[in-house]
């Protein structure tokens, strides 16, 4: 009997290394995202030749692994769909640092780098600052964790 309690308690602390749920305050068990940003809301656009544009809502998603991996993509889906798909090997991705409350990473694409800093304001929230290389774009976001 001894034996058995001694071999649960060993196997769900050995569950426990292998299978993280954060680093530090980085959750690895859904995805962060941002709100809809006012500049990324497109509805209907419409030209007096008839020619109508659609554009939808995008969001920013970032994903983290437990071996420091950061996906980063902008979507018009739902976060229970991105998840789906936003898996490593991944064409925009990068290595994040977390140095007490501060975080820091780069997401590199076929397309350039973006560089990421901020805090991490609680498990559920990160406050970043983006400068894109490929654009020289600057924002401020605030990323929300979604569970999945």
């Amino acid at each position: 009997m001894k034996q058995n309690i001694i071999f649960v308690f060993l196997f769900c602390i050995s569950t426990i290394q292998i299978f993280p749920q954060s680093h530090k305050g980085v959750r690895f068990d859904g995805l962060y995202q941002t709100q809809t940003d006012i500049e990324s809301r497109h509805y209907f656009r419409f030209y007096s030749d008839s020619t109508v544009i659609t554009d939808f809502e995008s969001r920013h998603f970032l994903r983290f692994y437990p071996d420091s991996t950061v996906i980063s993509v902008t979507s018009t889906g739902v976060a229970t769909d991105v998840i789906k798909w936003l898996t490593k090997p991944y064409d925009n991705q990068g290595k994040f640092e977390v140095k007490g409350d501060r975080i820091y990473f780069t997401t590199t694409s076929s397309y350039g780098t973006v560089v990421y800093e901020g805090f991490i304001d609680s498990e559920y929230l990160l406050k970043l600052k983006t400068i894109s290389l490929i654009n020289g774009q600057e924002s401020e976001k605030l990323f929300y964790f979604i569970k999945l």
